[in-house]
């Protein structure tokens, strides 16, 4: 069995037509209930870039539809809940086609490990945001962690660069 890799912006077998359904979306529509439910179930809930789709092929691997789906890597920015790494892996099994995941569109994503519940594009999330409140950490632009309580609990002399310590 051989492998090959691509990197590719878009591919014709991007999603799943019969991609998985979370329990409390399969017999309504999103809302805040269905919001209150993935919150709760949740590991973590993310904002995220799509950097890239990585489509694998491997020959011989006959005709498994899951192993022809790309898989999509994330850029992790901010969040509630457990702290995820900056870079997600998202399965295309796991990708709905009324999503497009195309590189540099944002999402909210609601995890249970590396595993998406529900992802929704971040342009339509205005209410889940103020629902959500503010966030729990956050990655700078270097890729450093930051979680907001404990900046609070850091002495004024070290916030300061101007002052001297006391």
């Amino acid at each position: 069995m051989t492998a090959g890799l691509a990197i590719a912006a878009g591919s014709a077998a991007a999603c799943n037509p019969d991609a998985p359904v979370h329990p409390v979306l399969q017999d309504q529509s999103y809302d805040s209930i269905a919001r209150k439910v993935l919150t709760l179930q949740a590991d973590s809930i993310v904002i995220a870039r799509v950097l890239t789709q990585v489509d694998l092929t491997f020959e011989g691997a006959g005709d498994d539809d899951r192993s022809s789906l790309p898989t999509y890597l994330f850029d992790v920015r901010e969040g509630w809940k457990q702290i995820r790494s900056r870079r997600l892996t998202v399965d295309g099994y796991w990708v709905p086609c009324d999503l497009a995941l195309t590189p540099g569109s944002w999402f909210l994503m609601f995890l249970d490990g590396d595993r998406p519940l529900y992802l929704r594009s971040a342009d339509d999330a205005q209410a889940d945001l103020d629902a959500l409140g503010d966030i729990e950490w956050f990655y700078t632009h270097g890729g450093e962690l930051v979680r907001p309580e404990l900046v609070d609990d850091v002495p004024q002399s070290r916030q300061d660069p101007n002052r001297g310590e006391e």
